[in-house]
C-alpha cells in the first residue's frame, strides 16, 4: 500500500448503460464521494479511448456499470463490451496503469442497489491501493512490437 499524505479520495469514472442503470436523484445521492457517471445508450458503444480519456485526465479508476448477457436492450451490446474489453488492458499496461483500475461488472436491469454497491467496493479498493502513479510517456511506433 502507498502513503498517502492529507485527505485523498479517488476520482472514479462510472460509464453505465442508460437502461441498466437508470440514475435518479435517489441513487445520485448515494454515490461514493469522488465519484462521476456517464451515461451511455449502450455500454457496448464505450470506445477504449473514453477509458484512456478518463485515466489521463486524472481518475482513479474506470468502472463500466453494463447490462448481463442477454438483457442488452440493443442485443449485442454485451458482445461489442467484451471485445473492448481485450483493448483496454494492453494500453493501460503501456500507459504504467495497473489493471486493478479497470472494472467492468454486469448487472440484471433496475438493481440500482447492486451497481452503487459494486462501485462503493471498487472505491474502497481504489482508496486502500493509493492513488495512481504518473502515467508512462507513450511508446513512439517504433517501439511498438508487431
Amino acid at each position: 500500500m502507498k502513503a498517502v499524505k492529507g485527505n485523498w479520495k479517488p476520482r472514479l469514472i462510472v460509464f453505465s448503460c442508460k437502461w441498466c442503470f437508470p440514475l435518479g436523484l435517489e441513487e445520485e445521492r448515494h454515490l461514493p464521494e469522488g465519484c462521476s457517471v456517464l451515461r451511455s445508450l449502450c455500454t457496448g458503444r464505450i470506445h477504449p479511448s473514453f477509458v484512456l480519456q478518463a485515466i489521463e485526465s486524472g481518475a482513479d479508476g474506470v468502472f463500466i456499470a453494463a447490462c448481463e448477457d442477454g438483457d442488452c436492450h440493443y442485443g449485442t451490446g454485451t458482445e461489442m463490451l467484451e471485445t473492448m474489453i481485450g483493448r483496454v488492458d494492453p494500453m493501460l499496461d503501456m500507459l504504467g496503469v495497473e489493471s486493478s483500475r479497470f472494472r467492468v461488472r454486469y448487472f440484471p436491469p433496475g438493481k440500482a442497489d447492486l451497481i452503487l454497491e459494486s462501485v462503493q467496493e471498487f472505491r474502497d479498493q481504489l482508496e486502500a491501493t493509493g492513488p495512481r502513479g504518473p502515467l508512462l510517456p507513450a511508446p513512439r511506433l517504433s517501439e511498438v512490437k508487431k
